[in-house]
């Protein structure tokens, strides 16, 4: 009975400390891997107020009317994009994505307020040149159009 309680608690002190350092690595890898990929999927815009992370999709050639899409928590452009494909817009609408302030490569301190968030959304608009949007954005399952 000893000798199998002995090897009980080896096998747990043994897999407690393999799950210690694997799953660490594990998820620093999965981390790394992933926001490559973010990181490939988007650019950074330089404006008046600040550095912007954007993905765009859609006609940037003859845009139409632009549609600005901003993206509730959780995520950044990514989830922005996710909408995007479902709203399953044709190609003559073009749709800007950023992350927010705060999110991704986003730096927080370029929008710390709602009015600056703002302030900023419009900045990379007029640094994509683009001079009248429609506005598409949504928090906690609400949807506002603007």
């Amino acid at each position: 009975m000893k000798r199998i309680l002995k090897r009980a608690l080896i096998s747990i002190v043994v897999l407690s400390t393999l799950t210690t350092i694997i799953v660490p690595i594990a998820y620093y890898r999965w981390r790394v891997e992933t926001f490559k990929a973010l990181e490939s999927g988007s650019q950074l815009a330089e404006t008046s107020k600040g550095t912007v992370e954007y993905a765009s999709v859609g006609n940037s050639e003859d845009p139409g009317k632009p549609l600005l899409i901003l993206h509730g928590t959780p995520g950044g452009y990514d989830a922005g994009m996710i909408l995007a494909d479902w709203l399953d817009l044709d190609n003559n609408t073009m749709c800007i994505i950023p992350s927010r302030p705060g999110y991704l490569r986003t730096p927080l301190n370029v929008g710390m307020t709602p009015a600056d968030a703002a302030d900023v959304m419009i900045a990379l608009l007029d640094e994509l040149g683009i001079k009248t949007t429609t506005v598409l954005g949504w928090s906690r399952w609400w949807v506002y159009r603007g």
